[in-house]
Order: structure tokens, then sequence, then C-alpha cells
């Protein structure tokens, strides 16, 4: 009994380069579960792809099957009530069993030369005003398209695994404020389907990308267009075992040592068989319902509205502070009472 369960131990625990040690003792536990006494310590060994798992396309970390890729259109629900140089969003990939490929957008608007940043793992609003933190992926001019859109497609997709982040920035180099369409919205997701979710972000007014001095900023806004993206179907493989929830893990073993051990089937048969069964079909750490919902209540991104929004306040109101303040120095230069008792 030992000798077979120390053979399946070995097969599965195998592990790949820089194992963390958190996820062996896991294992580890999960299988002296399985049977009593102890179980012989298991040597872990480098892992590296098979050459069947080599000819499979391998993204994010993951494995993928682009043979079953389904291409969707996504339609910003809502008409655009207004323009402006620039406006930025993020997109979420929600959990699941498949890796987001963001392919372009189509815009409307005068657009002029076209711009779109983005910084994978971050919120837009945290870093708008930090131009070293995004990064420029799409730079072309495009015709005018006020009465039908212009698509933006990307030389490479922006590739998001599962509970991913990306902020974009679509930016018009246009000298009025009819570059790019928009629409107000008040909910912090606005979008949500079966693969992503889409937050607000804001406009931006300038002609030049991230300028802070030559134009403001309008909070709860997002682009009035079509984001194309793809859902690329997760396949499981040994070598990416362990980016897989931990359900689906434990799992594996435990097939593994009721077909191989109990009912002498042979490893490259259950090896085509694991693969069939989705990501999430053992369950996920988190859900879709509890990853929206911290979207929807996210402190960072609560506080980051309130002070951007006070930002934007300021800088609305700016020439009525201003005013009042040289009211102020004026009275006080051409009064005799003595500065506290204005």
């Amino acid at each position: 009994m030992y000798k077979k369960l120390y053979r399946k131990i070995s097969s599965v625990l195998k592990g790949k380069p820089k194992r963390k040690k958190k996820d062996e003792c896991k294992d580890k536990e999960f299988v002296e579960s399985l049977v009593d006494g102890p179980v012989p310590k298991v040597a872990t060994m480098k892992r590296t792809m098979s050459n069947s798992e080599s000819k499979l396309d391998y993204m994010e970390g993951f494995h993928v099957n682009s043979e079953k890729v389904h291409k969707v259109v996504l339609s910003t629900p809502g008409r655009p009530d207004h323009t402006y140089s620039a406006v930025a969003f993020n997109v979420h990939a929600l959990p699941g069993g498949a890796v987001v490929k963001v392919n372009g957008f189509s815009v409307g608007g005068e657009l002029g030369r076209m711009r779109v940043y983005i910084c994978i793992g971050e919120l837009c609003h945290s870093i708008r005003g930090d131009k070293s933190k995004w990064d420029l992926i799409y730079d072309n001019r495009l015709p005018n398209s006020m009465m039908r859109n212009s698509d933006i497609l990307f030389d490479q997709p922006v590739l998001l695994g599962p509970k991913q982040t990306c902020a974009f920035y679509i930016h018009s180099d246009k000298m009025n404020d009819r570059g790019v369409k928009y629409r107000s919205c008040r909910r912090s997701v606005v979008h949500v389907d079966d693969s992503i979710a889409i937050t607000k972000g804001f406009a931006h007014t300038s002609p030049i990308p991230f300028n802070q001095m030559g134009g403001w900023y309008r909070e709860n806004r997002v682009l009035s267009g079509v984001v194309y993206y793809e859902a690329i179907p997760i396949l499981w493989t040994n070598f990416c075992h362990y980016e897989f929830p931990m359900q689906f893990q434990h799992a594996v073993i435990v097939i593994r040592h009721v077909l191989c051990e109990e009912r002498e089937w042979s490893d490259d048969l259950v090896d085509i068989i694991i693969p069939f069964l989705p990501y999430d079909w053992f369950g996920l750490e988190t859900g879709k319902k509890k990853f929206l919902k911290s979207l929807q209540a996210s402190p960072l991104h609560k506080a980051l509205l309130d002070e951007q929004a006070f930002g934007s306040w300021l800088e609305r109101y700016s020439w009525v502070l201003f005013i009042l303040v040289v009211c102020y120095i004026y009275y006080f230069l051409h009064s005799d009472k003595p500065f506290g008792e204005f």
C-alpha cells in the first residue's frame, strides 16, 4: 500500500521551478488524510514541459485551448453624453476558466492621433497622475468618426488571467474637447458578463496625455464604444497544475489515486481525461459574486474616487477661491482693524 502511494505522490508532487513550500505542506496534509499512518517524505523535482505540453498555447501561466475561442463584442450600453480628450476605465478578468485577451476597441469622436496606454494590476485612478506607470501599446492617426466609430486594434493583445485587472487610458490629441466619446455612470461596476467586468474611471481634457496643468478631470465616466476581446478556455496540464484552485489540485490527487492505483488505469490515460474538467469544476477560492462585491466595495477605490473628486472640485472653483483671497488681502491693506478681527 505504501509503495503504491509513494509512487503516486512522487508523480503528483514533482512540483515546478521555485515551488512554494506552503503548497507542498498543503498537498502533504491532504494526502496524509487519505490513509492512516505516516507518508514517506517526497523529494521536490524540477518541473519542465513535456513534448505534448510544449505544443499547446501558454498564456499568463496557463495552457489554453485556442481552438475553442469565443469571440465577443461587448457594446457599452447607453448613449454618449459628451466628448473629451481622453477617457480611462478598468477591465477585470472574472475568476473562472478563461484567459481574457483584449484585442482593441471601437471608438467615436473627432479622434486624430489616438494613443492607448495600459497598466496591469492597477486601477486607473490610483496612477492617473504618474505617466511612468503607464505603457503605450497603440499610437496611430484615425479619421473623424463622430458619425461612425473607428476600430483600434492592438498589435499585441492584452492578456489577463483570472482575477487580473488592467487600467486603460484612451487619448486623442485634438485641441478641442471633442476627441473621444464617453458616457456617465453611477455604479462602480458598469458591465458584467461571463468573462469580464468593467469598472468606471474618468474623463480628461488635455491634448497632452496625463497633463495635470492643461486640463481637468470628470469622475464617473467610461468609454462609449465597443470592447473587442476573446475568452480562451484554460486547460489543465501537469506543468500548470499548481496555478489551478486548491480544490482542483486536491481533486487531481484523489482522481489519480483512485484510477491509477485502485483501478490500475495508465497515468497517460488519466492525464488525457483530467483536462476535460473545467477550471472551476471543483469550486473556486473566490467566486464571481464575491469578486464583484470586492470591486463595488473596494476601500481603495472609494478613497481614490473621493480624493480625485475633491481635486476636481478645487480645479473647478479655484478662480472663486482666488477672488476671495484677493478681496481679503485688499480689505486688510485698506483697513485699520487688526488682522485677528477680520
